[in-house]
């Protein structure tokens, strides 16, 4: 025949087995707790040194923007290399063809053909002067 099984008389080892299941869930919640406080501190000292290192960054584009203008760069050639630096322009050679050196442009040459009103002006002044 099947004997009853009744909780009755067992109380202890039901006690016990709760205490051991919420013992359980508590050091889960403990457990999962402790993971996410140390997850924010280290997304915290993430963020801290992704501050820093940007900072960092603008100093280090800063210094090269200094280093590499053009009056520093001047200053280096000047006091490194012996360079001189002139305000003036350098002189400027040009090649030219000498058989076209001669020959004057187009419309000079027909402001030679037609006249320029330098005849005129000193006919003018040749008249009055008589």
């Amino acid at each position: 025949m099947a004997c009853r099984r009744e909780l009755r008389g067992r109380t202890p080892l039901v006690t016990a087995m709760i205490c051991v299941g919420s013992l359980a869930v508590l050091s889960s919640l403990i457990t999962l707790s402790n993971g996410i406080v140390t997850g924010r501190r280290a997304m915290r000292a993430l963020l801290a040194d992704k501050a820093y290192l940007e900072t960092q960054l603008g100093l280090l584009e800063q210094q090269w923007n200094d280093e590499t203008s053009r009056a520093c760069i001047l200053d280096r050639a000047q006091r490194e290399l012996g360079l001189q630096r002139t305000d003036a322009p350098g002189l400027i050679v040009v090649m030219a063809d000498q058989a076209g050196a001669d020959e004057q442009p187009l419309w000079q040459r027909v402001v030679a053909v037609v006249g320029s009103g330098d005849r005129v002006a000193a006919a003018a002044a040749a008249d009055r002067s008589r």
